[in-house]
């Protein structure tokens, strides 16, 4: 028993794959902010960061188009048509 769930740990964070996707799909679904709030902005500006680096030192790229485009749509509707 200790040894399966040893190696199912060991899969789930060593795979690169896994783990690339995991970061894509959290940066993907990070909240949608309801109210254009300095916190609110910030937390999702580091939380888009935090993902953007973890994807770097997995050796992918995010390009700046795609990167905006993420985080627009996360953005309250007043401030992304500015």
């Amino acid at each position: 028993n200790y040894l399966k769930a040893w190696d199912l740990l060991k899969r789930a964070y060593e795979d690169k794959r896994v783990l690339i996707s995991r970061h894509l799909t959290l940066l993907r679904n990070l909240p949608v902010l309801d109210k254009e709030t300095s916190d609110g902005l910030s937390k999702l500006a580091d939380d888009a960061q935090q993902h953007v680096a973890s994807l770097s030192a997995l050796g992918v790229s995010i390009g700046s188009e795609v990167l905006v485009n993420f985080i627009e749509s996360k953005l309250p509707k007043n401030i992304a048509e500015k």
